[in-house]
């Protein structure tokens, strides 16, 4: 198993930033940074941000990203993450 790269990370987690500011204030590109923070996640095996991803779009008014985010959470052990999700 490789870890991502760390420049990686940080454009995860500045997505992850980014899409909850967008979706906090209900801005129109929400979706488009939602979609490109989940392909990252996938595409690099950063399972913690594709529940966040999840959850950003539970914000948005999916409630079906609301359940697999809490049941994709579930797997990972961080408290905090569990706290985000819902779990």
């Amino acid at each position: 198993v490789r870890l991502p790269d760390a420049y990686l990370w940080g454009k995860a987690y500045s997505l992850d930033a980014l899409c909850g500011l967008a979706v906090a204030g209900r801005l129109p590109q929400a979706p488009a940074w939602l979609d490109e923070l989940e392909v990252l996640a996938a595409r690099s095996g950063m399972r913690e941000m594709t529940v966040r991803s999840h959850v950003h779009r539970a914000g948005l008014g999916d409630r079906r990203s609301g359940q697999a985010a809490q049941l994709l959470a579930r797997d990972i052990d961080s408290p905090a993450l569990h706290l985000f999700a819902g779990c």
